[in-house]
C-alpha cells in the first residue's frame, strides 16, 4: 500500500509541476499521447539579440530542434538542436539555446535569430518521423535592453520558522516588458544583501510567472529577514530588485549540543610538473595558493575543527614531490587540525600502481588504501581504488570484494552498536546518477563495482557519503543527493584547485574557484555548509541541515 500511495503522490506532483510550467507560458501542440514529455519556450515574443530559454522533458531518444516556422522539418536541418536527456543534458532542465545547443552550418543565416517567426519541435527519434510536441515563438524588430526587475515575489515556505528554505518562490515580471533570461537571488536583511553569503545559484527563467524550487534540506542564514531578486540578461543586471519579507525567526539555528565539527574538501591537485593539468600556465602556483587559503580559512572560521579530510587527487600527477609539497604547504599554516586522505585517480597517474600506492600509504600514514578512523567519537571510513590496471579509462575506482566485505562488516557492527549514530564515508569517485558530474552523459562517475557498492550502502541510512573527482561547482544541479531509501545522503565536494561549470555547457567547462565544506554534527542532524574559499563566503545554495535516511 505504501508504494502505491508513493506512486500516486509522485504522479500528482509531476502533474502540478507541468501545470505550473504551462501557467508560465507554455503553448503545446498535443500530437498524440506523449505522457509527461513536453517542451516550453520562456516567452512567445523575444527582442532582437535576446537569448532563448527552452525547457524540455523526455528520454534518451528525444531531441529538440529549432526551425523557422515555415520550414519543412523533414527537408532541412534545424537552426539549432540539443538532446533532451543525453550528452550531459538533463530532462526537465532549462537551457539557453545560444549557449548550449549545437548550431548547423547550413542554417548560418539564422544563427543570430533575425526578426522572423520560429518553431521548437520535440522529436522522439533521430529520423524526425516522430514529432511529439511543437511550440512557436517570434523575434520582434526591437533591440534588447537591460532587464527590468521582477514586479512581485511570493515565497511559500514549506515549514515556516524551521530555518529550512524548502518551498517555492513565485516570481512575476512586467508582462509588457519581460526581458529577463536569468534570476539571481540573495538572502538579505534591513541593511541589504548578507555580506558573508554568495547569491543562490543563478537559474534560467522558463516563463512568466516563474516558479523557483528551493533545494530540499537547504537552510536560510541566521539573521536573514528578506529574500531579494534581480533580473539578468545579456545586457546586464536589473538596476532595481524585488524583495519579499521572511516570516519571523526564519534563519536556521541548530538545536542541541555540537558533538563534532570537521572539514571536508577534495581535489587539491598540487602539481610539480606540466602533466595532467586542468587549466592554464598559472595552475601550479594557483593550486598552491588555493590550498593555503583553504587551510587559513579553516583556522580562522573554525579553529576547533577536529579534522580536515581531503577526498582524493592530492598529487596531481602521482609524484612524491607533489606529496612533499602538499605537506609543506599544510604545515605552514599554524593551528590546522589533523589531515586525513583518501586516494584519487590523479594520485595514481605516474609510474606503477604499487609505487604510487606506496606514496599514498607513506604520506597518509596508513597501512591500506581503505581504512577507518575515529574522530571525536564518530567513525570515518575511507575507501579507495585497489587496482589501477583494471581501469581502462584511467579514472575509475576498483573496489574489490575484500574491501566491500570489510565495509559491510564495519557498517553492520556500527549499526548494531547504535543504528542512529552518523557514519562518514569518503570515496573520490561517485556512483552513477547520484550527484553533479555523475548524471547521464556528464561522465564523472567512476566506481567499477557500482552495483555492489550501492547494495552495501542501501542498508545503512545513517551514512553520509562525500565524493570528489568531478570538480562540479557546488551551485550545480544535484550538488546534494538526499537520502531516499535506495542510497544515503551523498554530497559533491567540488574542488579546492579549480571548479567545473555545467550551467551552459552540459558536460562542463573550467571555472576558476575553490570550494569545500564545514561539517557540524549534532545528535539528530548534520549541518553541512559549503564555503567559497576565494571569496571567503558561505555558498547559499550549498548549505544544508541533513538527517539520516530510512531503509525501504
Amino acid at each position: 500500500m505504501k508504494s502505491k500511495i508513493t506512486k500516486i503522490v509522485v504522479v500528482l506532483l509531476a502533474l502540478v509541476t507541468v501545470a505550473q510550467l504551462c501557467l508560465a507560458g507554455c503553448n503545446l501542440d498535443n500530437n498524440g499521447d506523449n505522457g509527461d514529455k513536453f517542451t516550453i519556450v520562456s516567452k512567445s515574443v523575444y527582442m532582437r539579440g535576446e537569448e532563448i530559454v527552452l525547457t524540455a522533458s523526455g528520454d534518451g531518444d528525444d531531441w529538440v530542434g529549432v526551425y523557422r516556422e515555415k520550414d519543412d522539418v523533414r527537408q532541412v536541418d534545424p537552426i539549432a538542436s540539443y538532446k533532451v536527456y543525453a550528452d550531459g543534458f538533463l530532462s526537465g532542465q532549462s537551457y539557453i539555446v545560444q549557449r548550449s545547443a549545437t548550431f548547423y552550418d547550413s542554417r548560418q543565416a539564422f544563427k543570430d535569430f533575425p526578426a522572423v517567426k520560429y518553431k521548437v519541435v520535440l522529436f522522439g527519434d533521430a529520423t524526425k518521423t516522430k514529432v511529439l510536441k511543437t511550440e512557436y515563438f517570434s523575434v520582434a524588430d526591437k533591440d534588447l535592453t537591460v532587464p527590468t526587475a521582477p514586479t512581485k515575489l511570493a515565497y511559500k515556505q514549506a515549514l515556516p520558522g524551521s530555518g529550512f528554505a524548502d518551498g517555492t518562490l513565485t516570481v512575476d515580471f512586467d508582462s509588457e516588458n519581460f526581458n529577463a533570461t536569468e534570476l539571481v537571488l540573495y538572502w538579505a536583511d534591513d541593511n541589504g544583501i548578507l555580506a558573508d553569503w554568495t547569491s543562490l545559484a543563478k537559474v534560467k527563467i522558463s516563463g512568466n510567472p516563474f516558479v523557483y524550487n528551493f533545494v530540499p534540506s537547504s537552510i536560510i542564514p541566521k539573521g536573514a529577514t528578506k529574500l531579494r531578486a534581480y533580473s539578468v540578461n545579456k545586457k546586464g543586471t536589473s538596476e532595481n530588485y524585488a524583495e519579499v519579507e521572511l516570516s519571523a525567526n526564519s534563519g536556521f539555528v541548530a538545536s542541541g549540543t555540537l558533538l563534532s565539527s570537521f572539514n571536508v574538501v577534495s581535489d587539491i591537485h598540487i602539481a610539480r610538473t606540466g602533466e595532467h593539468l586542468g587549466s592554464g600556465a598559472e595552475t601550479q602556483t594557483l593550486h598552491d595558493a588555493h590550498l593555503k587559503a583553504m587551510a587559513e580559512d579553516i583556522v580562522k572560521i573554525n579553529p576547533n575543527s577536529q579534522a580536515l579530510v581531503i577526498v582524493g587527487d592530492i598529487a596531481n600527477s602521482g609524484r612524491e614531490s607533489e606529496w612533499i609539497a602538499t605537506k609543506q604547504i599544510l604545515s605552514s599554516v599554524s593551528g590546522l587540525p589533523q589531515v586525513y586522505y583518501s586516494i584519487g585517480n590523479h594520485d595514481l597517474y605516474h609510474g606503477k600502481y604499487d609505487v604510487e600506492l606506496a606514496y599514498f600509504l607513506k604520506y597518509a600514514e596508513v597501512d591500506k588504501v581503505y581504512y577507518e578512523k575515529e574522530i571525536a567519537g564518530y567513525t570515518h571510513i575511507f575507501l579507495g581504488s585497489e587496482n589501477s590496471n583494471a581501469d581502462t579509462r584511467g579514472v575509475d575506482a576498483y573496489i574489490g570484494d575484500e574491501q566491500l566485505a570489510w565495509l559491510d562488516a564495519r557498517l553492520t557492527a556500527l549499526t548494531t552498536a547504535d543504528k542512529n549514530k552518523q557514519v562518514f564515508v569518503y570515496l573520490h569517485q561517485s556512483l552513477y546518477d547520484t550527484i553533479a558530474g555523475s548524471f547521464k552523459g556528464q561522465g564523472w562517475n567512476g566506481v567499477m563495482q557500482d552495483a555492489k557498492l550501492r547494495a552495501v550502502l542501501k542498508k545503512f541510512p545513517q551514512v553520509y557519503l562525500f565524493n570528489g573527482h568531478s570538480h562540479w561547482d557546488m551551485n550545480s544541479v544535484g550538488n546534494l543527493h538526499n537520502a531516499d531509501g535506495e542510497l544515503p545522503n551523498i554530497l559533491n565536494t567540488a574542488a579546492v584547485a579549480y571548479l567545473w561549470d555545467s550551467s551552459d555547457n552540459p558536460t562542463g567547462v573550467y571555472l576558476r574557484g575553490s570550494q569545500g565544506y564545514y561539517v557540524m554534527v549534532y545528535g539528530d542532524k548534520v549541518v553541512v555548509r559549503g564555503r567559497d574559499f576565494e571569496q571567503g563566503k558561505w555558498i547559499a545554495s550549498a548549505c544544508y541541515a541533513l538527517t539520516n535516511g530510512s531503509v525501504q
